[in-house]
């Protein structure tokens, strides 16, 4: 989903610096992210997952918010995805159009929608039920 919607250049599976910035990296998080990207300055999917699965071991950098310790909570990963894909109307829910262009792929539409439950919108209580139920 994150080169979906951030490998907006060259289609060679790489995100550079340029592109991370365009996606909305924090400017404090870029050399966290040069770190990770090693002597070619593009993070690759090989090095993105290793990323990420020394953060889980280790969790505190940049899927965290300052104030947070440990692992990322369901409420900080929320905030982050609200501000970033509520697009419409300031409701506090996402619909699956908003998800969509946010970057949610196609194989992952029934699950949002079953999140989502009649009115086919996630709010802030569907999201923080269903993230939590994948952090424990």
């Amino acid at each position: 989903m994150v080169y979906e919607k951030c490998n907006q250049g060259k289609n060679d599976g790489k995100i550079s610096l340029k592109e991370a910035q365009d996606c909305g990296i924090p400017k404090k998080h870029e050399q966290e992210f040069l770190d990770v990207a090693g002597k070619d300055g593009a993070v690759d999917e090989k090095e993105f997952m290793g990323a990420c699965m020394k953060e889980m071991k280790n969790p505190r950098s940049m899927a965290q918010t300052e104030e947070s310790k440990g692992e990322p909570k369901c409420q900080d990963i929320g905030e982050m995805i609200y501000e970033k894909c509520n697009k419409g109307k300031n409701d506090g829910k996402i619909s699956l159009k908003e998800a969509q262009d946010c970057g949610l792929p196609k194989e992952d539409e029934g699950d949002f929608l079953r999140v989502a439950g009649k009115d086919g919108n996630v709010d802030e209580d569907e999201f923080l039920a269903e993230c939590r139920k994948h952090m424990n």
